[in-house]
């Protein structure tokens, strides 16, 4: 699992949004959220796609429930798909492919 902390979330600032002063970003990120947890910060990042309103919008439904993001971002293919309809092992690829997009 990956080590979650600031330097990370720089990282991924820096990525998301590279038109965009870090610091800037990061404040948003901070002043908005009710949980700052930083899984959940990146989580929000990697969906916003260099979208402002779109981080805006992730932050508002991360204040209802952080695990949504959490969901979207982590397990996009497993959340698309009726996995409890599937086979174990197909599951088990669903999320094995859904592990190495999210550390990609």
């Amino acid at each position: 699992m990956a080590e979650y902390n600031k330097d990370l979330i720089f990282a991924k600032i820096s990525q998301t949004f590279p038109n965009e002063e870090a610091e800037k970003i990061f404040s948003i990120l901070n002043n908005s959220s009710e949980r700052n947890e930083e899984r959940t910060q990146l989580a929000i990042l990697k969906l916003s796609e260099d979208n402002l309103e779109e981080l805006q919008r992730l932050l508002e439904i991360a204040k209802a429930d952080w695990r949504d993001v959490l969901a979207w971002a982590e397990s996009p293919e497993e959340m698309k798909n009726d996995t409890w309809k599937m086979d174990a092992d197909e599951v088990k690829k669903i999320r094995e492919r859904d592990r190495q997009q999210y550390l990609n």
